[in-house]
């Protein structure tokens, strides 16, 4: 009976994002990616040219942007479309993950929307800007789909292995991995660690397990090492300094005690709820209760951690970056 209303859910859910998406305008970044270095507006032809070109002149993050002009180049209607479904898409990936191997759960459902809906600190960037929603929406939807399948198979300990399952995981982990900076690290980091506790548990090491590991390193590849990366990062980088007295480790210093700071803007609330879950877990577990929903659940937070700290390595630190943060936060909880 749950799973008919959480069905339900999701639809009125995807009616009340569509109508947001609708009235929300293109803006900022949005014109951009709209227009061809002629001044024509882009079309689906457009966007591999375009994106080889902004590789190599702006930002590596080609999946996701080529995802924005896909949206753009779609026009507002179905582009809306698209959006809205990638956003119902990815609460209820969220939801699989975190009840995996569980009935059917309508309030885990509802909480994960409460979650996004009031702790994500920048959510009109994140799900209704098509470019935010595109590189961060998105982004972790990619990522997200792409751990559900380790996640799976090491709560279940079963999974079918082929060479074409393999090679589709391959593919997916360059996708997954060309993403998004700080959680392609992260998202690699969890990999690691999840094939250590298989590992530890005695699972079978699949051959997809390892091909989708190598292509998230390969994707990630792509992305970090883009020429368009050093580019913008040298001019974001003058700005910030733009006396030039200090040496560059203070940079570093900086950034990484101004993120601790932002953390408890952003991160302590979501850290205090998930804190307490865990409390409340630890007092009224069963004596047989599954030890890897703990291991998981504990992976999920520390890789959250894990994308924080990685945007000392960044220039700028926006408050949209923390949307995958805080999902992965969200799962743990969950």
């Amino acid at each position: 009976m749950e799973q008919k209303y959480i069905v339900l859910a999701s639809i009125l859910l995807f009616f009340g994002i569509y109508g947001l998406n609708h009235y929300f305008p293109i803006t900022l970044d949005d014109w951009t990616y709209s227009m061809t270095a002629e001044g024509n507006r882009v079309g689906f032809s457009d966007i591999i040219p375009y994106q080889y070109v902004h590789y190599f002149k702006w930002g590596g993050r080609s999946v996701v942007h080529a995802i924005a002009q896909f949206m753009l180049a779609a026009g507002v209607f179905w582009g809306d479309i698209i959006n809205s479904i990638g956003c119902i898409v990815l609460v209820v990936t969220i939801y699989y993950i975190a009840n995996k191997g569980n009935k059917s759960n309508l309030s885990l459902f509802v909480g994960i929307n409460l979650l996004i809906w009031f702790l994500t600190p920048a959510l009109i960037e994140n799900v209704f800007w098509i470019t935010g929603s595109a590189n961060y929406m998105w982004g972790t939807l990619l990522i997200l789909l792409f751990l559900s399948f380790y996640c799976s198979a090491y709560l279940t300990g079963k999974s079918n292995d082929s060479w074409i399952k393999a090679c589709a995981m391959f593919l997916l982990g360059i996708i997954a991995g060309w993403t998004n900076e700080n959680m392609a690290v992260a998202m690699i980091f969890f990999v690691v660690c999840l094939i250590i506790l298989a590992k530890k548990e005695k699972q079978t090491l699949h051959k997809w397990m390892i091909l989708g590991f190598i292509g998230a390193i390969v994707g990630c590849a792509f992305m970090l090492l883009a020429p368009g990366n050093y580019i913008r990062n040298a001019g974001e980088l003058s700005n910030l300094n733009s006396g030039g007295t200090e040496p560059i480790y203070m940079f570093y210093v900086y950034r990484f005690t101004s993120i601790l700071k932002m953390s408890t803007w952003y991160a302590l609330i979501p850290t205090v709820i998930y804190a307490i879950f865990l409390f409340l877990y630890f007092k009224f577990k069963k004596k047989d209760s599954n030890k890897k929903i703990l291991f998981l659940s504990l992976l999920f937070a520390f890789t959250a951690g894990v994308g924080t700290l990685a945007m000392t390595g960044a220039p700028t630190f926006p408050t949209r970056v923390w949307f995958a943060i805080l999902i992965f936060l969200f799962i743990a909880t969950g």
